[in-house]
């Protein structure tokens, strides 16, 4: 039996490849969509290649997605659905203006790049605390 995704011809492909080139974290959603979600919002993919934002701030912020909606339709972005304090739009994923202003937007966090020597410190960081906790169990075994 095929899930609603397989039957909307919907693929988790385009947001998963989105999200990796994007550096973001992606997730499934209650109901089992792949979504990359934001403090304000998230990505989802809305049909054939084109990416969605629902932006849904907790409390509705009319003002925010008032602003927000004309810097969208500025940009180039498609408004689906409007309503008082939030709202859905549509872009392009190999738009990186649109993309970065979607992400912005949602309030997503990227994934940052560690440098080889900011993970050789936090290698040595986690080799002194595993040390000193060994220490403290053969302490506390003596007792």
């Amino acid at each position: 039996m095929k899930d609603e995704h397989e039957i909307c011809g919907c693929s988790e492909r385009t947001i998963l490849a989105f999200a990796q080139r994007e550096r973001l974290r992606a997730r499934r959603d209650v109901d089992g969509a792949v979504v990359v979600p934001g403090r304000f919002g998230q990505l989802f993919e809305y049909s054939g290649g084109v990416m969605g934002l629902m932006i849904m701030p907790k409390p509705p912020r009319s003002r925010y997605w008032g602003a927000l909606r004309r810097r969208l339709e500025d940009c180039g972005l498609s408004i689906r659905q409007d309503c008082d304090g939030e709202g859905t739009a549509t872009f392009d994923p190999n738009n990186h203006e649109q993309s970065n202003l979607a992400i912005r937007a949602a309030g997503i966090k990227r994934i940052q790049k560690r440098s080889p020597e900011q993970l050789e410190a936090a290698r040595r960081g986690l080799q002194a605390a595993n040390l000193a906790k060994n220490r403290l169990r053969v302490l506390a075994e003596r007792t």
